[in-house]
């Protein structure tokens, strides 16, 4: 028991790759949510209106017409994803945090949208 405890206790080496699933932590993968679904604030996603004339620029530079399949790497919990489809786009969606994916796949079935959330990290994907 005393080992366990002085293990716990071992400062991480500088910079050192964590073993962790940060982004599933329960705490704070619930508090991210939380963010970004806020409308107003610009934390974990920036605030709505700011991701309505995002969503509303790039599809001037990009016309879902001309250019159909669009990949959010780091997605979330869906925010661009739904305004993209909802303007004609093929979307995959991509995040390693489970509780985004299972908020984006829960929302997009309630409204109908085709869209594809895969959970993994974009950084090991064999594109």
């Amino acid at each position: 028991m005393l080992n366990k405890i002085l293990e716990y206790l071992k400062k991480p080496e500088l910079y050192a790759e964590s073993t962790s699933k940060f982004w599933d932590d329960d705490h704070i993968s619930k508090g991210m949510l939380e963010a970004h679904l806020h409308p107003t604030w610009d934390a974990a996603t920036r605030n709505y209106k700011f991701v309505d004339n995002s969503v509303e620029w790039i599809s001037k530079l990009a016309p879902s017409e001309k250019y159909k399949k669009l990949l959010d790497l780091g997605c979330g919990p869906g925010l661009y994803a739904e305004r993209f489809v909802k303007k004609g786009y093929k979307l995959t969606g991509v995040d390693f945090s489970k509780r985004s994916i299972e908020y984006a796949k829960e929302k997009a079935k309630e409204k109908a949208l085709d869209i594809e959330y895969i959970y993994k990290n974009y950084l090991q994907i064999d594109y």
